[in-house]
């Protein structure tokens, strides 16, 4: 009882969380330029039908896109905005305030997690992935030049790894669905946590396809931080579609964090479409496997990671006029070890929530 209990406590205080990042939690302002975007988006194995847990088992996320995102009390805009101003990327771009059409801020707040295929060994399991979490608060920018063929977004991550509330969270959820509980969380990455942080980046074009009913956008970007990399990749969305190109982005997702802006779903007309693409990542470090400066039971050198990583995305989205966006991804990604059982793809399913205030 004494566990339960503790496990609802950790729930309440997530719910909390949530609840503070929501719309509902920050003052109106009667001058914001665009309308509140909520977002949920939900990542699990499980929906891909696979009965087995292993890699990136799961995540939750919630957030929302508009004006007053930049200045809720949980927000990192401004530490954010300090970076971009100093990078000069976006100026050098002419992408930075005095030149972009369009700017856009998304504040997020999510959890992800990680954990090798046998669950059931409480042990420490030396060649198969490291259990690893890391709970986060995240904010974005996207800014969309004059002409609408170019964007850039940015954002800025601040989390811990290693904390047990994952634990608790997904074998609750195990317990409720009558699945096997995960026995090895005390053996996961910085356990008992560490704060860690990410700063990306990625400019964004948007191909003139000649066709109201497709539109293709090539990225190309970098991060640096808990995850650190390079990424060249290139989506699509097809079929009916009224929303402007650049209102889409779910080629930015990164394991559980989507650093990414949530726009507006169309005002007039419903949209149904089906969405592809793919990313190449030239990969430099991943803490969720090499760990930081604590010690961790199991992490892998430099050497034992996959330097290019692939990662593919097909599935289904629709819109409509009562502000409703829903989306549903199944994503694929290449092995991100060379060695022992952790040497394996991995497939999730990615599902979104918004709702247009």
């Amino acid at each position: 009882m004494q566990q339960r209990g503790l496990f609802n406590y950790k729930l309440y205080v997530t719910a909390a969380l949530i609840l503070g990042l929501s719309p509902f939690g920050i003052a109106a302002d009667k001058t914001e330029k665009e309308p509140v975007t909520f977002s949920l988006y939900v990542d699990n194995d499980l929906f891909t039908g696979n009965n087995k847990d292993g890699d990136y088992t799961g995540g939750i996320a919630v957030a929302f896109s508009g004006e007053d995102a930049s200045k809720h009390p949980f927000s990192i805009d401004r530490p954010l905005a300090w970076i971009n101003k100093t990078s000069r990327v976006a100026e050098m771009l002419s992408l930075d305030d005095a030149h972009a059409s369009r700017i856009f801020h998304t504040c997020e707040v999510g959890l992800a997690a990680f954990t090798p295929t046998e669950i059931e060994n409480k042990n420490a399991i030396n060649n198969d992935r490291p259990y690893s979490s890391l709970i986060y608060i995240s904010n974005a920018q996207q800014s969309v030049s004059e002409d609408a063929k170019r964007g850039l977004i940015t954002s800025l991550s601040i989390g811990v790894l290693g904390l047990p509330i994952a634990g608790d969270i997904q074998n609750g959820i195990h317990s409720a669905i009558g699945s096997d509980e995960a026995e090895g969380w005390d053996n996961q990455i910085s356990d008992g946590g560490e704060l860690t942080l990410k700063y990306s980046m990625t400019l964004q074009h948007y191909l003139d396809t000649g066709s109201d009913n497709l539109q293709v956008t090539t990225s190309s970007g970098m991060s640096l931080g808990y995850v650190t990399e390079g990424t060249f990749g290139i989506s699509m969305r097809t079929g009916i579609i009224h929303t402007p190109r650049w209102s889409f982005n779910v080629q930015n997702s990164n394991y559980g964090e989507k650093s990414t802006i949530t726009q507006p779903s169309s005002r007039y007309l419903n949209e149904v479409y089906f969405v592809a693409g793919a990313n190449i990542k030239l990969r430099a470090y991943n803490a969720f496997l090499q760990g930081q400066f604590r010690d961790s039971k199991v992490s892998y050198s430099a050497n034992e990671l996959e330097p290019l990583v692939y990662e593919g995305w097909v599935g289904v989205g629709c819109e409509f006029t009562s502000g409703i966006r829903l989306s549903y991804l199944i994503r694929h990604q290449s092995s991100e070890l060379k060695t022992g059982l952790a040497d394996r793809d991995f497939t999730y399913g990615e599902f979104v929530a918004s709702y247009k205030f």
